[in-house]
């Protein structure tokens, strides 16, 4: 695009600019003239819907490939504590069957985090010690920083 524009130029064309993708240009006597900026960027198709490749869902799912994701349910009472183990599940970063010890050690280390916190710890302060606890002992045994997800479920 610079050298087209160089050549436009270089053969006395009075007005050249470089458009950049997405730039709504107005062309006109006066010269050309930048008028807005419409949506651009690459799109695939996931399913049924247009995605951008650049977009949430796609940079999600790159980070999922390379650490995988973590899902915690974390059952507590109205006071906080835990009412059972926490079930976890980590596709993409563990094998369910031969990798026992190490859901066990994230099930550990979500219990000692919640065990820190006062009775009247909110569900968001519950769903992030979980969250932390899982990510660091993640990446303190596996090298990895998994997508992390936490259930939440509070019995009364």
């Amino acid at each position: 695009m610079q050298a087209h524009a160089e050549l436009a130029r270089s053969c006395q064309v009075p007005h050249a600019i470089v458009p950049e993708n997405g730039m709504v240009i107005r062309l006109s006597e006066a010269g050309p003239q930048i008028v807005g900026h419409a949506p651009a960027g690459r799109l695939a198709l996931d399913g049924e819907a247009l995605l951008p490749i650049d977009g949430p869902v796609f940079r999600s799912r790159s980070a999922s490939q390379w650490n995988g994701v973590v899902v915690a349910t974390v059952v507590v009472d109205r006071k906080g504590r835990l009412v059972g183990d926490p079930r976890i599940a980590a596709p993409g970063l563990v094998d369910p069957e031969s990798d026992r010890e190490f859901l066990d050690e994230l099930a550990a280390s979500i219990s000692e985090a919640l065990a820190k916190l006062g009775p009247k710890a909110d569900d968001e302060t519950i769903e992030q010690s979980a969250r932390k606890a899982i990510r660091r002992t993640s990446r303190d045994l596996r090298g990895k920083r998994p997508a992390t997800e936490v259930h939440l479920v509070r019995v009364r």
